[in-house]
């Protein structure tokens, strides 16, 4: 709560190297570079949870890094009054062909470490942290077969094995010396030469078998 002090406003109440915002009662203590803040004044501590706030033009308040909406461009209390979703796009209205061209306001970068660090979230982080408590029950249908399914995507495929690779090395093996039969069918029948050179090898008369087979078919019919 805002109190008055020495004549100006307090957004924040320090005590014992502890500060607290008036807005959403985040706790921040000094961080490891500014260790001697734990032996500051109150008006100290107070000007160093200010130089990390950012200034909400609604209601003219300081708001901390934990309760500002740079969705909304304003602190969480003027969010919660207003009715809109803490660090969330509403929802476009019921009718409207395009939503709202909102852009959200870019986040302050620094090289210069904080003075403060968060030990305690504030109610507008508690409410967050509620809301997404249970995510995994969105990941799953009612009757679980979306894991099912995951299950036996990521279930891993057997290998080939050693029975798998005798196979193929009989199947090749089968494939070549059908293809090498051929071959020498072929130069048994077009050429004499090459039948007799296969005869002289193998012992077999490619020609003459192949002209008894065809003098056996025509006696058939």
């Amino acid at each position: 709560m805002a109190t008055q002090q020495t004549g100006q406003t307090s957004y924040a109440s320090a005590d014992g190297g502890r500060c607290v915002c008036s807005i959403c009662q985040a706790g921040y203590v000094p961080s490891q570079s500014y260790t001697f803040l734990w032996q500051a004044s109150p008006i100290a501590l107070e000007s160093a949870l200010m130089s990390m706030c950012r200034f909400c033009f609604r209601c003219r308040r300081p708001a901390c890094p934990e309760c500002w909406d740079e969705v909304h461009g304003v602190c969480g209390a003027c969010t919660e009054e207003a009715h809109l979703p803490f660090r969330r796009t509403p929802a476009p209205l019921d009718g409207t062909l395009l939503p709202p061209s909102h852009q959200p306001q870019v986040k302050r970068i620094s090289s210069v470490p904080d003075p403060l660090i968060c030990v305690r979230p504030g109610r507008f982080q508690e409410e967050i942290s509620s809301e997404c408590s249970h995510p995994e029950e969105e990941l799953s249908d009612e009757d679980g077969s979306l894991g099912e399914e995951v299950e036996d995507e990521i279930e891993p495929r057997p290998g080939i094995g050693i029975g798998g690779m005798i196979e193929r090395i009989i199947t090749a093996m089968v494939v070549v010396v059908l293809v090498v039969l051929v071959v020498l069918i072929l130069l048994a029948w077009f050429s004499a030469r090459a039948n007799g050179l296969i005869f002289n090898v193998l012992h077999v008369d490619i020609h003459g078998e192949i002209a008894y087979l065809l003098l056996l078919i025509k006696s058939l019919h």
